[in-house]
């Protein structure tokens, strides 16, 4: 008798970020669904911080890409009164 042998499913790039608390340039690109340079621009321009910790990646703390969108709502909020 054989058992049957469960594969194990490749987690969506949705699931894989909402599982990260760090993120790559790629990853924090699809998290705001622009590009990666886009991305790379608003590091250069000092809106989104990275993370410095000795690799030579990208990388992003989804914290701070969290933060930016909520300011980003509350200027849009305070635009409009």
């Amino acid at each position: 008798k054989m058992k049957a042998v469960k594969e194990k499913k490749k987690p969506s790039i949705v699931e894989l970020i909402n599982s990260k608390r760090v993120l790559t340039l790629k990853e924090a690109a699809e998290y705001l669904s622009i590009s990666p340079w886009s991305i790379r621009k608003m590091i250069w321009a000092g809106v989104l911080p990275r993370l410095d910790i000795g690799v030579r990646k990208i990388l992003i703390d989804k914290a701070d890409i969290d933060f930016l969108i909520e300011r980003s709502k509350i200027r849009e909020l305070f635009r409009h009164n």
